[in-house]
């Protein structure tokens, strides 16, 4: 898709959302589909509602002006964010489908891990026990729990953050 395409595809996007055609979710999932890849693999996109190019550059999303315009960029008329990805955009174009949790199999292995490092803990603390200190026992106990739970902790906000992508939102 080159930039006169996506500027078309995005006007026919945009009227279909003051028509009330499409939801939000999926004026910006439609809206998501339109970035264009430079020729120094940079990617530009249409910020909602107003149609200003943006490029991704340098880490950050930044108003600009797509090669071979002749038109300078115009200010951000209203305090609309830059298009609605906040990290990198993917390099190459995948459908929002292809955003994964872990599965399973990953899952399982991960706890095995976790089970392997705290009874690997919990038997070198037990394995010497005059030398250990009561408190040690308790310090195993307690790191294992924290570990535990700020595992499932992120897998959790990880699995929302996959899901929101999947679904067109920013995560």
């Amino acid at each position: 898709m080159d930039y006169e395409q996506a500027e078309r595809e995005f006007q026919r996007i945009e009227a279909l959302r003051q028509a009330g055609s499409i939801d939000e979710e999926a004026y910006r999932i439609q809206l998501d589909a339109l970035r264009v890849i430079d020729e120094h693999g940079r990617t530009w996109m249409l910020q909602e509602r107003t149609g200003q190019w943006f490029v991704y550059d340098q880490g950050q999303w930044m108003a600009s002006t797509p090669p071979g315009s002749e038109t300078a960029p115009q200010p951000v008329q209203s305090p609309i964010s830059p298009p609605s990805a906040t990290e990198e955009p993917s390099r190459k174009a995948e459908p929002a489908s292809s955003n994964r949790r872990p599965g399973c199999f990953s899952i399982t292995l991960r706890i095995m891990l976790w089970m392997v490092v705290w009874l690997g803990t919990a038997w070198a603390v037990s394995a010497l026990p005059r030398l250990t200190p009561r408190w040690a026992y308790w310090a195993v106990g307690v790191g294992a729990l924290a570990t535990l739970v700020l595992w499932v902790r992120w897998m959790t906000r990880h699995g929302r953050a996959q899901r929101s992508r999947a679904q067109g939102g920013a995560a």
